[in-house]
């Protein structure tokens, strides 16, 4: 799959299960399902994907036309949240570029 598919596959997934009562519920007192956590930490793992592509692949592109601050304060959002909520961070290695 190429990376623009994999993105809109993502975000149509993702969307789909926001919009899903039964895993976001948005009545108050309706509790969230037992396994909301685990389909949260997934799409953060997938997003997480989306940032590292980004960063790696296109930063040149986003410094080029001025948006590099904007990219990093999204991702620097993405990750205080991640700590905030205990998600764990992908761990340090060594980035082979081909």
């Amino acid at each position: 799959m190429s990376a623009p598919e994999y993105v809109d596959t993502l975000m149509t997934y993702i969307q789909s299960r926001i919009d899903d009562e039964t895993t976001f519920p948005s009545k108050i007192g309706v509790p969230f399902p037992r396994g909301f956590q685990g389909v949260v930490k997934t799409i953060w793992r997938r997003l997480f994907r989306v940032y590292a592509h980004v960063y790696c692949e296109h930063f040149s592109v986003i410094v080029g036309l001025g948006l590099e601050s904007h990219l990093n304060t999204s991702f620097k959002h993405f990750v205080l949240f991640a700590k905030e909520f205990q998600y764990p961070l992908p761990q340090n290695r060594l980035l082979v570029v081909g």
